[in-house]
Formats: C-alpha cells, sequence, structure tokens
C-alpha cells in the first residue's frame, strides 16, 4: 500500500477514531471534516465521500496485520513449534490490546453498515484464510518434526484460532482486567493436549 500524503493521512487518523468510536452512520463528512481541521470543500478535494476514506481505513488495517500477521509466523520452522504458538498467541494479544485498527475492525464485522457488507465480510475472510493458512504450516511443521500429535492440522489450528480470538475479543469486555493469567492458564493447557 503506498504512503499516503500528510493531508490524506490526517484525515484517515481522525475518520479511524471518528468511525472506531461513534460508528458509520453518525459520522458525516462535516464531522470528519472539523475533527481535522479543515473545511469540507477540502476534505471533498481528496476523497469524493465517506465511503471512499471507509475503504481506504478498511484497506490500510488489512493491509498492516497482513504484514503483522506475517512477521509473527516468519521463522517458524527454524524454532520449536509448540513455544512458537505459544509466542504468537501472546504477540497477536498482545497486537490487538488497544489497538483502535482492532477495534474499528471489530465494530464494522459484527455491525457492518449494509452497503459496504459484503466487502468487509470477503475482505475479512481473506485474511483470516490467509492467517490461518499460515498457521496450518506451523502445526503441520511441527507434526512432522514429532513435537505435536499427529491430528489433522487445520482441527488443531481452528481450535488454537479461535482461543486466541476469544482472548483478543475479552480484551473489549475486559478493559480493566489484567488477562494475562487466564490466557496463560487456557493456552498452556492447550498446548499440553497437542504436544506430543
Amino acid at each position: 500500500m503506498k504512503q499516503l500524503s500528510q493531508s490524506k493521512q490526517k484525515i484517515h487518523d481522525a475518520a479511524l477514531k471518528l468511525f472506531a468510536e461513534k460508528g458509520y452512520t453518525s459520522c458525516s463528512m462535516s464531522i470528519v471534516a472539523e475533527t481535522v481541521g479543515v473545511k469540507k470543500a477540502t476534505l471533498y478535494s481528496h476523497f469524493k465521500n465517506k465511503e471512499e476514506i471507509f475503504r481506504l481505513i478498511l484497506e490500510t488495517i488489512i493491509s498492516r496485520h497482513e504484514k503483522s500477521v506475517n512477521r509473527l509466523v516468519d521463522n517458524a520452522a527454524q524454532q520449536n513449534s509448540i513455544l512458537y504458538l505459544q509466542t504468537i498467541f501472546f504477540d497477536y494479544i498482545k497486537f490487538c490490546k488497544g489497538n483502535i485498527e482492532v477495534d474499528f475492525w471489530t465494530r464494522f464485522y459484527y455491525f457492518p453498515p449494509e452497503e459496504l457488507e459484503e466487502e468487509i465480510l470477503r475482505k475479512t475472510h481473506e485474511y483470516e484464510r490467509l492467517f490461518q493458512s499460515r498457521l496450518i504450516d506451523i502445526i503441520q511443521s511441527g507434526i512432522n518434526r514429532g513435537e505435536i500429535v499427529d491430528r489433522s492440522p487445520k482441527d488443531i489450528m481452528i481450535s488454537y484460532y479461535y482461543l486466541m480470538l476469544g482472548f483478543v475479543m475479552s480484551l473489549n469486555f475486559y478493559r480493566d482486567k489484567d488477562i494475562k493469567p487466564d490466557a496463560e492458564s487456557c493456552i498452556s493447557v492447550f498446548l499440553d493436549g497437542i504436544k506430543k
């Protein structure tokens, strides 16, 4: 994804926060312009409408998350797969905690604007398939090296993936609670169950 101009980046950042906090319908171009501190005409010189701003934000978030996932799972072949799955689990939760992009994406995955619903779901599922396929590779590698029980890598991945997502979702519900002890307990029990 190419670098945004300083003006577009400022609009992007303000709209990201507004959409994440207030929702899509509640944010007009006027509100975005006021938040950025520009005239509405200036905003329209960069974006033709609110939908275009939203799409840019979604594309940026997905691109950043794909890069983050790739960083998380790179070099897995050189490490013990059990320890690496544990590292990915905690790194992903840490990455998502207090991340406004995750708040944005979560909000609009579950409550999408009707006119953008199909696009949001399609792009989210493409991202999930990428992440899940990378996790399957790590698990398969662990099975091949005798570190993980010989079971369906997809079944193991699905259990792991939804355990991780559950903790990411709980970050929104328990903002003031330290979930690390619970996360450590759950991932330990899960990994002990798949360890050979």
